[in-house]
């Protein structure tokens, strides 16, 4: 094992290790964010913060890279021990990578993970292909990859395909029928289970991410592989949107007796990683493995290569058909299909080819990539030294703004107490105003009943020298009579009358 390889591992434990959870994905939603130059929540300690921020670049949302995280920190045992188990410092390489692109959210890693291929479930430098070989097919589609099995393999015995896809199923059928001899395919619309069952799934038409989903609409049938297909497995490969750990317990019988290659995608669930070789030793330890990244981009299409050790497991009864079954495939092809398949082949290698060209071609940019990393990373060093710069500035203003602010306080506490004794003079004031209001209103009151004692008194006096008036002219009369001679109390009333008037001179 190489020593970097296991030392970037250790640093990677290290780091799990001494973080909880919350920790290590609060440190990744920040390092995208931050990397990305994206708007960063308020609430980073908020998982829910990150339900609604898609991450369209790695086919994945927030609630994956939560759930990646906690399994990483929940089972780093079991990491620890498939970077032991690992067969080469390729794939211990690329799972330290695929794990460091998790815990970052960084597509970097993902591309130093990633390694470029001609086939991604049949590689000639992990698995050998014999004639009469016998493929199971788990998530066959279209029959795409069946198709690159006949081009790796064109002398193979049997066929076996899986796909609960109806309208993909009967393509596969009509596609694969059309090229292999009859009665070497067989194409079952079903899924593969760890028993017979009938389950809720979510049909995406035209889609390869169907899958079996409680909220599905649809049903489809599943089998157990080990009750439905006889006769020896020599190669089983299983991409069903992360049924595969359940498809290899149904399977139990067959790994056992025919420790049959394997190509498995781990990618579906967080735990697939670890869980899946553990579960695939448990049905037979015969198994060395090897893993790759396939998407330099995406979190997706990381397949586990399961290794045969046990190569006498594979029955001489097998081999045994071998020159029974050519000659029979040889009496049912007609020239119209040796034509077809020679075509297809054709066409398989032209495409290869160009992948080749493409290949060599992403390499020159790969260097030129590497330089213009090299001259980012002098770019990042200047901009490091100016931020240090900037630094020492903001400090400085910094506290310059802490005094302003200290000044400022001191001036408003200030203020504040003007403020208060002129609110106490004011609350002073208004209750003076109060009080001479309530006295005006009580001297309004008192000349207004003065004033109506003073219209009645007018009013009586008015009254008083009517009469007086009236009497003057009565008593003028009867002086003026000279027949009328006055008594004595008469005489006695005009003196008062003539008192009352002022006139002294009466008689």
């Amino acid at each position: 094992m190489t020593k970097s390889i296991q030392d970037c591992f250790a640093a990677l434990v290290k780091y799990v290790t001494l973080h909880d959870t919350e920790d290590l994905i609060h440190s990744a939603f920040q390092s995208y964010f931050s990397r990305t130059n994206r708007e960063i929540p308020s609430n980073l300690d908020d998982r829910t913060a990150f339900d609604q921020r898609l991450f369209q670049e790695f086919v994945a949302d927030s609630t994956y890279f939560s759930a990646s995280i906690e399994d990483i920190k929940e089972n780093i045992e079991q990491y620890k021990w498939l970077f032991g188990i690992l067969h080469s410092d390729d794939s211990r390489h690329r799972l330290v990578h695929i794990l460091l692109a998790k815990l970052f959210i960084d597509p970097d890693h993902l591309k130093e993970a990633y390694t470029p291929y001609t086939s991604q479930y049949f590689l000639d430098e992990y698995f050998t292909f014999d004639r009469a070989e016998v493929l199971v097919d788990g998530g066959a589609y279209t029959g795409d990859t069946a198709l690159e099995f006949i081009n790796i393999c064109s002398d193979f015995e049997k066929l076996y395909l899986f796909e609960p896809l109806p309208h993909a199923a009967r393509e596969a059928k009509r596609a694969i029928g059309a090229i292999c001899p009859e009665g070497t395919v067989e194409v079952f619309e079903k899924g593969l289970f760890n028993r017979e069952a009938v389950l809720p799934f979510n049909c995406m038409e035209g889609e390869g991410d169907s899958r079996v989903d409680e909220t599905g609409e649809e049903q489809i049938q599943c089998v157990r592989l080990d009750q439905t297909v006889g006769g020896p497995i020599t190669f089983i490969k299983l991409d069903i949107e992360g049924m595969e750990g359940d498809a290899i317990e149904g399977a139990k019988n067959i790994i056992q007796r025919d420790n049959p290659q394997m190509a498995v995608c781990v990618y579906h669930k967080p735990g697939d990683f670890w869980q899946l070789p553990r579960l695939i030793l448990h049905c037979c330890p015969d198994y060395t493995f090897e893993l790759r990244q396939c998407m330099p981009h995406e979190f997706c299409d990381t397949i586990l290569y399961c290794i045969p050790t046990g190569k006498g497991k594979r029955t001489r009864a097998r081999r045994d058909k071998i020159d029974e079954c050519r000659a029979r495939r040889r009496m049912m092809m007609t020239p119209e299909r040796t034509a077809f398949i020679d075509n297809l082949l054709s066409n398989k290698k032209d495409y290869l080819r160009i992948c080749v060209d493409q290949n060599t071609a992403l390499s020159a940019q790969n260097v030129q990539l590497a330089r213009l990393s090299a001259q980012l990373q002098q770019n990042a060093k200047a901009s490091e030294a100016q931020k240090q710069a900037y630094t020492g500035q903001i400090e400085c203003l910094s506290k310059q703004l802490q005094q302003m602010e200290q000044l400022c306080q001191a001036q408003r506490r200030e203020y504040e107490d003007h403020v208060q004794c002129t609110e106490n003079e004011a609350k002073e004031l208004r209750a003076q105003i109060a009080s001479l209001h309530e006295n005006v209103t009580d001297c309004e009151n008192k000349l207004e009943a003065a004033y109506k004692l003073l219209r009645d008194t007018q009013e009586r006096l008015r009254s008083a020298d009517a009469r007086n008036v009236e009497l003057e002219h009565i008593i003028n009369a009867i002086y003026a009579s000279s027949s009328w001679r006055m008594t004595k109390p008469m005489r006695t009333m005009a003196r008062v009358f003539h008192r009352a008037h002022g006139d002294t001179h009466c008689k």
